[in-house]
C-alpha cells in the first residue's frame, strides 16, 4: 500500500522504470554504442555528486531518484569515448541544481544543461538524434509512455504544445520546398525528439507555473529550435534551443504569476513539488 500510494505521488518511479525499459530494449534489440563502462560512470558520479552536495550545501533532503534520471537519460541520450568526458557532463547537470538557481529553485533542466555543455565544449561529446530509428513501434511506446509519464508531472500541455507546433512547422516546411512527406514523418518519429519531448521538457521545475506561461515558452522553443534546426543545421537544435530559453522560466513566472508556489493539476494533489519530494527534475 505505501509503495503504491509512493507511485501515485512521484512520478520519478515511473521515469526510472521507462528510461531503464528504453535502455534495455536498445541494447537488447537495437545494437546501441553503450559502453557498460560509461553508464557505471555516469551513474556513480552522478549519484555521488548528489550526495556530496546536499551534505555541503547542508540541503535537509537529497533527491537520489532524480538524479539516477539524469544519469539514465545521459546514457540515452550522450555519445563518447572518454570516461571522464561522460563524467564531467554526469557532475554539471547535477551540480546545476545546487548552483544556478532563482527564487529558490533550479532553472536548467539537468540533463540539457550537461549534454550540451559537453557537446560543445569537446568534439569527442556528440548526441545522435536518430540513433533510435524510425521504426515507428518504437515511437509508438515513446509517446505512449512519455504521456504517462508527463500527465502526471503535470506538463503534459508542454509535450504536446511542442510536438503539434513542430510537426505544423516541419509538414509546412516539406510543403513549402516540396519536399516529399517522408522527411517530416521519419523527423517526427526520432526517438531522441519524443524523448526530449515527454521527458525534458515537461519538467516542472524548469518549465513556467501557468498555461499560459508555458505556452509563451513553448513558442520561444519553437521558433529558435526551427531557426537552429534549418538555418544553422544543428542536428541537435531543440536541445540548444532549451539550453538557450531556460532562463525565460523564472521571469515568465513572474509575468504570469499564480496563486500557489508550485502549481499542479488537481489529479496529482499539491505535494508532488513540496518538500516531501526534494526535487521534482525529469530527466
Amino acid at each position: 500500500m505505501k509503495l503504491k500510494s509512493l507511485s501515485q505521488q512521484d512520478p520519478r518511479l515511473y521515469q526510472i522504470l521507462i528510461l531503464s525499459t528504453l535502455l534495455i530494449i536498445g541494447f537488447f534489440f537495437y545494437d546501441f554504442p553503450l559502453q557498460i563502462q560509461g553508464a557505471l560512470v555516469l551513474i556513480g558520479t552522478a549519484l555521488l555528486t548528489e550526495v556530496v552536495l546536499a551534505k555541503l550545501t547542508k540541503k535537509k533532503s537529497m533527491s537520489l531518484q532524480s538524479a539516477l534520471i539524469s544519469s539514465l537519460s545521459l546514457i540515452l541520450l550522450l555519445r563518447s569515448s572518454h570516461l571522464a568526458i561522460l563524467s564531467l557532463a554526469a557532475f554539471l547537470s547535477i551540480a546545476s541544481k545546487f548552483f544556478l538557481r532563482i527564487d529558490g529553485q533550479h532553472f536548467f533542466n539537468p540533463t540539457n544543461l550537461g549534454i550540451v555543455l559537453t557537446t560543445w565544449l569537446f568534439d569527442s561529446a556528440w548526441i545522435s538524434p536518430g540513433q533510435w530509428g524510425s521504426l515507428f513501434w518504437m515511437a509508438l511506446f515513446l509517446t505512449a509512455s512519455g504521456l504517462w509519464v508527463s500527465g502526471k508531472a503535470a506538463r503534459w500541455d508542454v509535450a504536446l504544445m511542442f510536438l503539434i507546433g513542430y510537426s505544423i512547422l516541419s509538414f509546412g516546411r516539406a510543403f513549402y520546398l516540396g519536399d516529399p512527406w517522408t522527411i517530416p514523418w521519419h523527423n517526427l518519429q526520432n526517438g531522441a525528439l519524443l524523448i526530449f519531448s515527454f521527458f525534458m521538457i515537461t519538467d516542472p521545475r524548469t518549465t513556467p507555473n501557468t498555461t499560459l506561461g508555458r505556452g509563451f515558452f513553448v513558442g520561444l522553443l519553437l521558433i529558435l529550435t526551427a531557426r537552429l534546426q534549418w538555418h544553422f543545421f544543428r542536428p541537435q537544435a531543440f536541445l540548444e534551443a532549451l539550453f538557450l530559453i531556460a532562463w525565460m522560466t523564472p521571469i515568465l513566472n513572474r509575468i504570469f504569476k499564480t496563486k500557489s508556489k508550485n502549481q499542479q493539476s488537481p489529479h496529482l494533489g499539491e505535494n508532488l513539488c513540496s518538500a516531501k519530494i526534494s526535487s521534482c527534475s525529469i530527466v
